[in-house]
């Protein structure tokens, strides 16, 4: 299953490097080229207020860039993450130059075609060119620039941790072995060419020859004195030090961030990955891919109301309560598949042959037909096209009793389709692992948000998520 699949994401913060600066230049570049070669193209010249239009451009996409964190730990972020970013950053960037635009009324003086075209093909090409870079094997000689990276202690997620490590090609790390004060626990370390390199006064005494860049410390919280011994004897060294959680439930973290609070250090447990940027991008996709999809299902959409409405005695749609963002209620509009209308304290959940089902309601039901109007719960901001699954008020009562970690599904609004449709996990819950499977799929999506996962969802969701013969 999709969530089953381990992911490791090592966004830890800027290494020392001129890369960053490189990249900021030739992003500008970009910038400028596109409009340059547009204006060219449309209108055989390029004015000198193009100019202008360039460089707030620059100037709106480098601010932004500090808020999207684009140019953060460029050598340790997936290619399809700072895709993400440079989207978010360059519509930010628009929405600033239409603001100046606007205040200076100096948006007559501009092509229109010109712009617009600009605006599209800018971060197309912009992603394009990173794209190279990521994965261009001149860049990436052997040994240049590398990070030269040791781990600090050994114990059961270790191994797990530098295989993570070693899968992430675009990450430029040499692991070059682990420390520990205890030998026997690595003298046979079943990875090739990780060597134990000594104690932990050994990992002091190499930091301060400057042996290595970068050491994860893994050791769990109970070594707090060891711990913050390594920090106090790194103060004196120019080595990057970080810590890993231990991953049990009190440390299991949900998009984790730091901020600071009245003088003191905090690291979210349990957060939403929807804050700043990435709020704007995915309700974005929202409109867009959900306004593009009711144009597309118009027809069908009357064409399934009238035929509703003259197969049984009952209203078109049942609007029924579930909680969305925050635990908070919302109605959801369904096309009605039952000759009932629930939605009280109780609510009987759908079985296999069930009197109360529609002869045309089972069919709506087995393909999914009677979600389509939650297209405009989309739209009005309720619902996402991705998300978890919202339940019954009274189910979700329930269930937030029975399973761990439930209501952390509402961090993010409820969606059309997501993770478990795609899995296949759907229909009637008979079982309590059902719902537990079903949670832990929902929270894989919360942990790993992307753009480019809320695509691949979609696309999954036309082939798998809306036929299931577990759905009646």
């Amino acid at each position: 299953m999709l969530f089953d699949q381990q992911t490791n994401q090592f966004n830890l913060g800027l290494y020392n490097s001129k890369m960053p600066s490189i990249l900021r230049i030739a992003d500008g570049v970009v910038i400028f080229i596109c409009l340059y070669f547009l204006s060219i193209w449309y209108n055989n010249k390029f004015p000198d207020f193009y100019v202008h239009a360039v460089f707030f451009a620059v100037i709106l996409f480098f601010i932004s860039s500090t808020n999207t964190k684009l140019y953060e730990s460029w050598k340790l972020i997936d290619s399809s993450r700072v895709i993400i970013r440079l989207f978010a950053t360059w519509a930010i960037t628009i929405f600033g130059l239409l603001i100046l635009a606007s205040a200076t009324k100096k948006s007559e003086e501009y092509s229109r075609v010109v712009l617009y075209t600009w605006f599209i093909v800018t971060p197309v090409f912009l992603s394009i060119w990173r794209l190279i870079l990521d994965h261009n094997p001149w860049i990436k000689i052997k040994g240049s620039n590398k990070v030269r990276v040791v781990l600090a202690g050994w114990n059961e997620s270790s191994e797990e941790l530098i295989k993570g490590i070693k899968n992430k090609k675009n990450l430029e790390f040499d692991v070059l072995g682990i420390y520990d004060d205890h030998d026997q626990k690595v003298s046979n370390i079943p990875l090739a060419n990780i060597k134990y390199l000594g104690d932990f006064k050994a990992l002091i005494k190499d930091a301060q020859s400057n042996q290595f860049d970068l050491v994860y410390v893994n050791l769990g919280i109970n070594a707090g004195h060891k711990i913050e011994h390594i920090a106090k004897e790194f103060a004196n060294t120019t080595v990057s030090l970080y810590y890993i959680f231990p991953q049990n439930n009190l440390f299991n973290l949900l998009q984790p961030s730091w901020h600071y609070v009245s003088g003191h250090h905090a690291i979210s447990i349990f957060e939403s990955p929807f804050s700043g940027p990435s709020t704007f991008v995915k309700r974005l996709e929202d409109i867009i891919i959900g306004s593009l999809i009711l144009l597309l299902i118009s027809i069908p959409l009357i064409v399934i109301s009238i035929i509703v409405k003259t197969t049984s005695r009952g209203p078109i749609l049942f609007n029924q309560r579930r909680y969305g963002l925050d635990g908070k209620v919302f109605y959801m509009y369904k096309f009605r598949s039952m000759t009932v209308m629930e939605d009280n304290d109780i609510v009987s959940q759908a079985k296999k042959n069930d009197s109360r089902v529609t002869l045309w309601g089972g069919f709506m039901r087995r393909h999914s037909l009677d979600e389509l109007p939650q297209f405009f719960n989309v739209i009005f901001g309720d619902m996402s096209i991705v998300g978890p699954r919202p339940h019954a008020v009274s189910h979700n009562e329930e269930h937030r009793i029975n399973v761990p970690g439930y209501m952390l599904r509402h961090k993010v609004k409820p969606g059309i389709t997501g993770v478990a449709q795609i899995s296949d996990l759907r229909g009637e819950i008979q079982t309590p692992e059902q719902i537990i499977q079903r949670t832990k799929a929902d929270l894989y999506y919360i942990k790993n948000w992307s753009l480019w996962l809320d695509i691949k969802i979609i696309f999954l969701s036309i082939f798998k998520g809306f036929f299931s013969p577990n759905a009646y």
